[in-house]
């Protein structure tokens, strides 16, 4: 999908290779669940699929997954998870977020954390929209993991 534009295969490539194997998976902040945010805000069945089997494969909790499914209340979800969650659905739902939430995901994960999660959201926002303006879908004989309306 990428390769019909070299100056997007270059981009993506460095802020992949970043995110996966530099500052941002040595951080205190989940991929996964910055993917499985990311792909849900934007009904992004396709990217939700490929990468709920990752996180429960690096142990983001069940629950956790379930709450971000189904856009449940953050009770009971730890308060690093909870803080990240809810800036994610704040920036995709809002399109800003309030100075209560960015206050609360600064003290959870502190200011280095808070770009890499940034940047990793930017990243798989990236991915979600070149899937969606393509039209890429799941095979026909793998059932989606996500419920799209």
């Amino acid at each position: 999908m990428w390769t019909g534009s070299r100056a997007a295969v270059c981009r993506s490539s460095s802020a992949r290779c970043w995110t996966r194997t530099g500052s941002a998976t040595t951080t205190a902040i989940s991929g996964p669940l910055i993917r499985l945010v990311v792909s849900r805000e934007l009904d992004q069945a396709f990217e939700w699929t490929v990468h709920e089997p990752v996180a429960l494969r690096e142990k983001l909790e069940p629950a956790i997954i379930d709450v971000i499914r189904h856009r449940k209340a953050l009770s009971g979800v730890p308060e690093k998870e909870a803080a990240m969650i809810q800036l994610g659905r704040e920036f995709f739902q809002q399109h800003k977020v309030s100075s209560e939430t960015y206050g609360r995901a600064l003290k959870a994960l502190g200011e280095k954390n808070l770009i890499d999660m940034c940047v990793l959201m930017g990243d798989y926002t990236e991915t979600a929209v070149l899937l969606t303006v393509n039209d890429v879908h799941l095979p026909y004989d793998v059932p989606s993991l996500m419920p799209v309306p």
